[in-house]
């Protein structure tokens, strides 16, 4: 099982999203949204999806920040850089921290190279900054980070 943890999450369509992939491909894995209403209540949440035997939780952008000091391992530079994970894992009794910007940089890079471009970015969420610190890293010559917000 997988799932999200966040608040609000009941207009979020990553589980349709997830569970429909999985299904094409076979797989019985099940992924369930749990709102959680705090910052109190993550504390008292992030870890128990780990006996009930979840291979880990997306993080909302509520609690991406959050959930750094809860995590037993940050992860890759990639969340040390951004200060936010995406989504955690559950290894061997540890909560880790990983990001899914990678992968949005190898869809587009299978259209286009990144090296030596010239990159517009929208967004400045948990997604937006992981594809832009990914985008920098693969050697884009400039990225210009568009968000609604002045901070």
């Amino acid at each position: 099982m997988t799932g999200m943890l966040g608040h609000p999450v009941a207009e979020n369509p990553l589980d349709r999203m997830l569970n429909t992939v999985d299904a094409y491909y076979g797989l019985t894995w099940q992924f369930w949204k749990n709102d959680i209403a705090s910052e109190q209540d993550l504390a008292l949440a992030i870890a128990a999806p780990m006996p009930l035997g979840y291979s880990g939780m997306a993080i909302t952008v509520l609690y991406k920040v959050a959930v750094i000091p809860l995590l037993v391992v940050v992860g890759g530079t990639d969340v040390q850089a951004i200060g936010a994970p995406n989504y955690i894992t559950f290894e061997a009794g540890r909560l880790i921290g990983h990001n899914d910007g990678k992968g949005g940089v190898k869809a587009i890079e299978k259209v286009t190279p990144l090296r030596g471009q010239r990159v517009v970015m929208l967004g400045a969420g948990g997604a937006g900054r992981a594809m832009t610190v990914e985008i920098a890293w693969t050697g884009a010559a400039h990225v210009t980070l568009i968000t609604r917000r002045e901070s």
